[in-house]
């Protein structure tokens, strides 16, 4: 899965959101880097393949005005550097970011039917490609495929250009698609909101004096962990500087586990002792996944990142980060962790 920050207030929101991004960007993402802003004068996107150095070496947070925007670091999922996220509508007027998967929604024929509709209208779609191997991506009648989270950001756009009001246009279209992911939207006309849909991932909302900072994982703020507001499973809403806003989605026709089961810090903690230097995600599969059920929404990836957070700020984990093979070209970027070391009586005593 991938990672993303966020910011509204009153700082340039590119500086910001970098900061925060770049320091989760390997936890899941760390393959593509893009950010997204927005002014009065519209939306400023830069995107690339590789990890944030290569962002660096292309483009200038100076170059993306506004004080709302949007980081994103993406998976090694394949495609060019079009399948970087922040994804902009055609005409200019929605921004997207997303993380997650098709998770029990694996059926991509209403994502593949709704492109198509998307395509007969004139919208145009940057990712296409018939050189992607996954299937979790839905395909044009022309036989390239797409990325889910472009037909997204070109749907609600067509329902925004439309008339409708931004919370309208995201609930339409997540009801009649569905993904177990989270995804933020940034629409020109809208200053200083960031919308969201979330269906069973990890996204928290930090308030500051200097506006609402937000991100997968809190790590993104540092040490100690900050305590910051959830963004509730399966809903949609927005938040501001100041305050927050959400409503309940529809059932979505699968069973929702809304639950973490217990143990599931100490199976991690247990797994990291026998497997130094893990990802989170094999953290997650090996390590606490087994004692969630075997079917349905449950909620892997927000305690994926709960027991990052705690472990690292209780100091019972470290983590440090790798650059491996990535995509067209670059490299990546792969956050590791292990259980810390635990220092002997000497030690602890300054002996």
């Amino acid at each position: 899965m991938c990672v993303w920050s966020a910011y509204t207030g009153k700082k340039q929101a590119a500086p910001e959101v970098l900061e925060a991004g770049t320091a989760i960007e390997g936890i899941w993402g760390g393959f593509y880097t893009g950010i997204v802003t927005m002014d009065d004068q519209g939306l400023h996107c830069a995107k690339c393949c590789g990890w944030s150095k290569y962002w660096k070496q292309r483009f200038r947070t100076e170059d993306l005005p506004g004080t709302t925007g949007l980081f994103h670091s993406r998976t090694n999922s394949g495609g060019n550097g079009e399948w970087a996220h922040p994804f902009v509508g055609t005409a200019g007027k929605v921004a997207h970011v997303g993380q997650g998967s098709d998770g029990v929604f694996s059926d991509m024929a209403p994502w593949a039917e709704l492109a198509n509709e998307l395509a007969a209208k004139g919208k145009i779609f940057r990712t296409a490609d018939r050189n992607i191997p996954l299937k979790r991506y839905p395909e044009l009648a022309d036989g390239n495929k797409v990325h889910v989270a472009e037909v997204t950001a070109n749907a609600v756009e067509a329902l925004f250009e439309a008339g409708s009001e931004p919370l309208e246009a995201i609930r339409r279209v997540f009801e009649r698609v569905h993904e177990e992911s989270i995804g933020l939207y940034i629409f020109a006309g809208h200053p200083g909101k960031i919308f969201f849909v979330n269906m069973n991932q990890r996204g928290a909302v930090w308030f500051t004096p200097e506006g609402a900072y937000a991100a997968t994982s809190l790590l993104a703020f540092g040490l100690p962990v900050v305590k910051a507001t959830e963004i509730p499973l399966n809903s949609v809403g927005f938040f501001t500087a100041e305050s927050f806003y959400s409503e309940s989605l529809p059932d979505p026709g699968y069973p929702i586990y809304d639950k973490i089961p217990d143990g599931c810090l100490s199976k991690a903690l247990a797994y990291l002792a026998g497997n130094p230097d893990s990802t989170l995600a094999r953290i997650t599969d090996k390590g606490f996944g087994p004692l969630f059920p075997a079917s349905g929404i449950k909620l892997r990836a927000v305690t994926a990142h709960r027991i990052a957070e705690t472990l690292c700020g209780e100091h019972r984990a470290e983590r440090r980060s790798t650059e491996v093979d990535g995509p067209c070209g670059t490299r990546g970027l792969q956050t590791l962790f292990r259980a810390a070391a635990i220092p002997d009586k000497k030690d602890a005593a300054g002996a």
